[in-house]
């Protein structure tokens, strides 16, 4: 149970609750266990009385006290039940700002490693069966343990020492519920796994929809997805297998044990040694005691299965940073030059190194361009340089200190970036723009917009700015989606522009058009550029051309040219197929 009580202790503001819940549960159980008491009084009234007459004289006070002790049960029960849902609400809460934080802390190689469907199936799972087991807690564990405790002190004043024949029940379900959940458990995770699996390739396969269409890989994905599903069946009926015949042994060797008081109570009659109306009392205390045992046994049930979701959900959250602040970083109030000195870096798992012993000083109000064949490391310089990575070897330097000195978050927010792959969010397109600054006047974002050459689609829009976009923003063509990232990078206002083929989906007239707002928006910032496209990076005031992960030439556009190398034949190859304006 280590993995929930771990879960528990993330949640301290429902700590107070549980102990309120459980004293309502508590007071809730003793009255309803002192009702067969009552009955034993009316039924042995009942037995002794001349008449009805005399009957009703007699016991009208003690219908009087079932109805009290009936409402009092019933008033603690539905406090109870008040507090159980608070609490059920306040866990919910919790538990699920947890999860955010914890996720937000997370590297980025982490996403990038993990499939997100089965990320979030393991988070879901964990959050439903760990305030499933509260809930467990709350409505089986402490009432049912109230009513145990209650019940055997009465059993235990009627018929003395034959009240450890109940007790004694209850070691056998407690064992015979600890041996199906040891047996059970690995079963469970198991079908855990495979349900995690499906969930993540269908994930996969609906984020990507258009692309698996393209390809007819529907059969691929449901393959998998129906051979991941049917595994989580099949293993999980094995463990329903498991517990059927667990509970089948335990059910029979309980009640066995359980009706032994039962039967000396009978013979007790035959001598007259006890009433009729304890034959009603013990009858009723034994039931209560042998119904809250399964609930007891119940929550072992349970628990068995919440603690393996539990331990697959804590598995995301303990799962550490490699990329963190130093304890005595600084916030990066200007960001001014930026040099790589001999970095090298290795993605996790790999072991070839995506780049290596790369150099290179970016001045305040430079453009320097990064080229070469896909591969080569260009979009890893700047997750390096977004610190979304640590370099393996060597340093990167801010203002000439090292950028651990800096916080990450302080250096990301003076970087604005448009990539490549465009990444927009299901909401309006005003909010997908004020994403870089979100407390900006629509008049800033319209500016924006305007700068990026994005302002004349927005206004065909059916609701201009406040159009929803869609998923990824699918309801958008790819050029209209870099413009939108470009007007959020202009939104940004930042000292580092990073422009990963930003041009790269659009056509040639919105290309020039977004090329003159880029060249507005660069004008005394510096720049990181990466473009296949060596028209676009001529004017740079430096061209570093990789190769295999390592700097194979650098210079401007007329020295490389000059120098007739891979630069110069990349250039003149796509002069020579019209891929670029000389």
């Amino acid at each position: 149970m280590k993995n929930l009580l771990k879960l528990y202790r993330m949640v301290p503001r429902a700590h107070k609750l549980v102990y309120i819940t459980a004293t309502y549960s508590l007071l809730y159980s003793g009255f309803m266990a002192f009702r067969p008491l009552v009955f034993k009084y009316l039924v042995d009234g009942l037995a002794v009385a001349k008449n009805g007459a005399e009957y009703l004289s007699s016991s009208w006070w003690l219908f009087g006290l079932l109805i009290i002790v009936t409402m009092l049960g019933i008033a603690f029960d539905t406090l109870a039940f008040a507090q159980a849902e608070k609490l059920w609400s306040t866990v919910l809460t919790e538990i699920r700002k947890v999860v955010y934080a914890k996720l937000s802390e997370k590297d980025v190689a982490y996403f990038e490693s993990a499939k997100s469907g089965e990320i979030i199936s393991k988070a879901t799972e964990g959050m439903n069966h760990f305030t499933g087991w509260i809930n467990v807690l709350e409505w089986n564990f402490f009432p049912a343990a109230s009513v145990l405790l209650v019940t055997f002190v009465l059993i235990t004043l009627k018929v003395g020492w034959l009240s450890l024949f109940a007790l004694a029940a209850i070691p056998i379900v407690v064992y015979f519920f600890r041996r199906a959940g040891r047996i059970s458990s690995p079963i469970v995770k198991k079908s855990s796994l495979h349900g995690n699996q499906a969930v993540g390739y269908l994930a996969e396969a609906f984020n990507n929809i258009a692309t698996v269409r393209s390809l007819s890989a529907e059969k691929f994905f449901s393959d998998h997805y129906r051979r991941e599903n049917t595994n989580a069946y099949t293993t999980y009926n094995r463990y329903i297998g498991i517990w059927a015949r667990h509970i089948l042994i335990r059910e029979w060797l309980a009640q066995i044990i359980l009706l032994a008081p039962i039967g000396y109570i009978i013979f007790g009659v035959a001598n007259r040694s006890f009433s009729y109306g304890d034959i009603i009392y013990i009858t009723l205390l034994l039931q209560q005691f042998g119904n809250n045992i399964w609930s007891i046994g119940r929550t072992f049930n349970q628990t068995t299965i919440a603690e393996v979701r539990a331990g697959n959900f804590l598995e995301i959250l303990e799962q550490p940073a490699e990329v963190v602040d130093a304890p005595n970083a600084i916030e990066l109030t200007e960001l001014h030059t930026i040099e790589f000195q001999n970095v090298s870096f290795s993605y996790p798992g790999t072991k070839k190194g995506a780049i290596s012993n790369i150099s290179f000083r970016l001045e305040p109000g430079q453009t320097i361009a990064l080229v070469g064949p896909s591969g080569v490391g260009k979009s890893t310089i700047t997750k390096l340089l977004l610190r979304f990575y640590h370099p393996t070897s060597g340093e990167i330097l801010i203002n000439n200190q090292p950028a651990s000195s800096y916080t990450a978050d302080s250096v990301r927010r003076h970087i604005g970036l448009v990539m490549q792959d465009v990444a927009l969010f299901n909401t309006t397109v005003l909010e997908n723009i004020q994403v870089a600054k979100p407390r900006s006047d629509i008049s800033s974002v319209e500016a924006a917009a305007k700068q990026a050459h994005a302002a004349e689609f927005i206004a065909e829009l059916p609701d201009q700015y406040k159009t929803l976009v869609g998923e990824r923003g699918v309801k958008l063509s790819g050029g209209q989606k870099q413009r939108i990232a470009i007007a959020r990078a202009i939104l940004k206002d930042p000292q580092l522009i990073i422009l990963d083929e930003a041009t790269s989906a659009l056509d040639s007239e919105s290309e020039r058009l977004v090329q003159n707002g880029l060249k507005k928006l660069m004008e005394g910032r510096s720049a990181l550029v990466i473009a296949h496209r060596l028209s676009t990076i001529m004017h740079a005031d430096a061209i570093i051309v990789l190769k295999n992960g390592r700097i194979h030439e650098s210079g401007d556009h007329k020295s490389l040219m000059a120098n007739n190398g891979l630069y110069a034949k990349l250039f003149q190859l796509q002069s020579a197929t019209g891929k670029t304006e000389l």
